[in-house]
């Protein structure tokens, strides 16, 4: 099959889960090509980026900031894409109908990457915005292939356009299929008006190979590694993590907490270190490469993530993190969330908490603490959990009948 995937940046550190699909189609023997919005960091890449030479896979659209050179560069365009109808050019350059997203010939650019490219069986949208954005340049005439979206949750930037035709309904309507990670995330589509028929829930999975499981006991007296990874924003309810951390210091002073990642609420998470007078205990570290953050879950006593439906309704489907976590034989804590309780089992393979409930966070980690001798059920369960529902390799066998199920 020849497969378009649409993203809104690449390279990514932090979306391994579109990396791990992209690869594992390419090993099964499809042709991938890769559109994304705009070119992500180079400077750290991920393992698979250079054995899988997919840079040299994707396509950027990079107007010349130059507004007669980007003219001139359109006109050249036009002029080598001879089997391109000319209406579908100016069609791409009319502001009535697409503002200024037409005006700054941005969308010009945009279509000008599939130009002369054959037609694609299948253009898999990562994320529900870029799904707007593929039945556009669908509708367009220069994508061709069935539509495919994956839905992850709602903690993505959204891609707004103002023209009347790039609308959910409309999307749901016009694409063949919806891939949302979790059960939770499968009613939310019902309830907004999509059909069952298209809707196929796909779990999102994780290499087994990369998080190696390994029993691990409490040491209550002495150092406690609590660890949570993720963007800083909002809805990861990272604020929750430390004022429970704040509350257990007291009873173990050698608790120590790690959070990897970075967002716009780095500098008030580090302002509410201090004011806590954490400065001992909380360290962000800022993102870090997978190979650093495989280190940090080895190292980690407990997985914190405190995560919540935010203002701007925000959230999570399930995050990856709790999946390596839970293969690695690090005990989880999760808040009752989203997709969140789909994976975990309270008291069987890691606990649940309430949204926003930073007593309930250190209620749990205490107990955990206080019982060593539920920890070794706890991990065993949790990994024959992962290894049953989250195989990244049986998973991308499901994604390919998914694509062939359309066709």
């Amino acid at each position: 099959m020849r497969i378009a995937i649409l993203v809104d940046h690449f390279p990514s550190l932090s979306e391994t889960f579109i990396l791990q699909q992209i690869t594992g189609l390419i090993k099964r023997g499809h042709h991938v090509d890769i559109y994304a919005n705009s070119r992500g960091s180079t400077d750290k890449l991920h393992p698979q980026v250079r054995e899988f030479d997919l840079l040299e896979r994707a396509y950027f659209a990079a107007p010349p900031r130059n507004k007669l050179k980007r003219l001139v560069a359109v006109l050249t365009t036009i002029s080598n894409c001879p089997n391109v109808p000319i209406q579908r050019w100016l069609g791409s350059m009319n502001p009535f109908r697409y503002g200024r997203y037409a005006l700054s010939l941005r969308l010009f650019y945009d279509v000008a990457r599939f130009a002369g490219k054959p037609p694609y069986d299948i253009i898999h949208c990562q994320l529900e915005p870029m799904g707007l954005q593929g039945m556009l340049f669908r509708n367009m005439g220069f994508l061709h292939g069935r539509l495919v979206t994956s839905w992850r949750g709602h903690d993505f930037p959204v891609y707004v356009h103002r023209f009347s035709q790039c609308t959910y309904p409309n999307l749901y309507a016009q694409g063949d299929r919806f891939l949302p990670v979790s059960d939770s995330l499968r009613r939310e589509l019902l309830d907004a008006g999509c059909s069952d028929a298209k809707i196929h829930v796909l779990r999102s999975g994780i290499n087994l190979n990369d998080f190696p499981f390994t029993l691990r006991t409490p040491d209550a007296q002495g150092d406690i590694v609590l660890l949570s990874i993720g963007r800083l924003v909002e809805n990861k309810g990272l604020e929750y993590g430390i004022r429970a951390v704040a509350k257990l210091v007291p009873r173990y002073p050698g608790i120590r907490y790690r959070i990897v990642g970075d967002g716009p609420l780095m500098d008030s998470l580090q302002s509410l270190v201090k004011t806590l007078g954490l400065e001992q205990h909380v360290v962000l570290t800022g993102w870090q490469l997978h190979e650093q953050v495989r280190r940090e879950l080895q190292q980690a006593s407990i997985l914190v993530t405190p995560s919540f439906t935010a203002d701007d309704a925000a959230k999570e489907g399930i995050p990856n993190v709790l999946k390596e976590a839970m293969a690695m034989g690090v005990p989880v804590i999760g808040s009752d969330h989203s997709g969140i309780p789909e994976l975990i089992t309270d008291g069987e393979n890691g606990f649940l908490v309430p949204e926003k409930d930073a007593d309930a966070i250190a209620a749990k980690i205490d107990h955990l603490l206080v019982h060593p001798e539920i920890w070794e059920d706890l991990e065993r369960a949790a990994r024959a959990h992962i290894e049953a529902h989250y195989d990244i390799e049986k998973l991308n066998d499901e994604l390919e009948q998914v694509y062939r199920s359309v066709l």
